[in-house]
């Protein structure tokens, strides 16, 4: 089955190592993303750079001088995408580079509408210095791309650490929602072309004990976790069926004595999970609001985020 039928990579230019011809792991993982999927689906792969060298940037600078930065950041975007092209041709898939003029959040998601393409792949920014809250950023462009591209994006960052010989973990985080038979069935499908194994979590979350529980006996409390578990499981169920997904599926339900979020994120690591399938909770945004906003600077994994059928860009509004 083929998931994807044109990728579309978006590098950032300023993203390198001390080497300047030498690309930053940042890079190499969301190349290497590209690569695999498109040659699992027969896809084609456009690398894509926005160099932003717009007046609103350059505007101290004289009208030659600028002309010779902007000439100067074009070639240099270029010549690395010439070079991850002929990495990818290397491997036998029909592979284009484009270098655009402007903000890369908003060119990835015009590229995307104007070529039709249905998967975009951006690498996570990292902040060495940074707090543990914040060690790991989406960065604007990820971000923006979560919120407002219409198609699937992949944000990919290395893994910590990974042992070369295991294979994939997918996990489907389901929050019971509307969309969750699709984001099941993606996930099948990814974890079979990756040869890897599936996982789905579903945290149960007890609202009455963000009401209030004060003056309610222990059975009584207890008695209300047991029904919430229940009716979750058999919903949890339901789309299972519905999904169609095989016998060798892990399924996880565990109740919510801590935030959602954070018992996700323990989920993955305790699990060494590899890319963690996720969707928009609605026209737009993204899924399970608040509990994503916190969870994703967090992850130690790549992220797909799947967009509904009623998905409505933000740039559209």
């Amino acid at each position: 089955m083929r998931l994807f039928k044109s990728i579309l990579v978006g590098i950032d230019p300023t993203l390198q190592r001390t080497d300047p011809n030498e690309p930053s792991a940042t890079t190499r993982e969301a190349v290497q993303w590209g690569i695999d999927l498109a040659r699992k689906n027969r896809a084609r792969i456009v690398f894509f750079s926005a160099v932003n060298t717009g007046d609103d940037v350059l505007w101290p600078l004289e009208e030659d001088d600028r002309s010779r930065v902007r000439r100067s950041a074009h070639e240099a975007a270029d010549a690395r995408l010439q070079k991850l092209v002929a990495q990818a041709q290397q491997e036998g898939i029909v592979t284009e580079r484009k270098v655009v003029e402007g903000e890369a959040w908003l060119k990835l998601i015009q590229e995307s509408r104007l070529e039709h393409h249905d998967l975009v792949i951006v690498g996570a920014q990292e902040a060495p210095e940074a707090s543990r809250l914040h060690r790991f950023m989406f960065g604007s462009t990820a971000g923006q791309l979560i919120h407002s591209c219409p198609c699937p994006v992949l944000v990919s960052k290395p893994q910590e650490t990974q042992a070369p010989s295991r294979s994939i973990n997918v996990l489907v985080a389901a929050d019971l929602g509307p969309n969750t038979v699709d984001l099941l069935k993606s996930g099948q499908d990814l974890a079979a072309q990756l040869s890897g194994r599936l996982h789905v979590l579903h945290v149960v979350q007890h609202h009455l004990e963000d009401v209030c529980r004060i003056g309610l006996p222990d059975a009584v409390q207890e008695e209300y976790r047991r029904k919430v578990r229940v009716k979750a499981s058999e919903h949890l169920q339901s789309q299972l069926a519905e999904a169609g997904l095989d016998t060798g599926t892990e399924i996880h339900v565990a109740d919510g004595l801590e935030l959602p979020d954070v018992m996700i994120e323990r989920f993955i690591r305790e699990h060494s999970i590899d890319v963690v399938v996720v969707g928009s909770s609605g026209r737009h945004g993204i899924w399970v609001g608040h509990t994503a906003e916190r969870l994703l600077p967090e992850l130690p994994c790549s992220v797909l985020v799947i967009k509904p059928a009623n998905f409505v860009s933000p740039q559209d509004l």
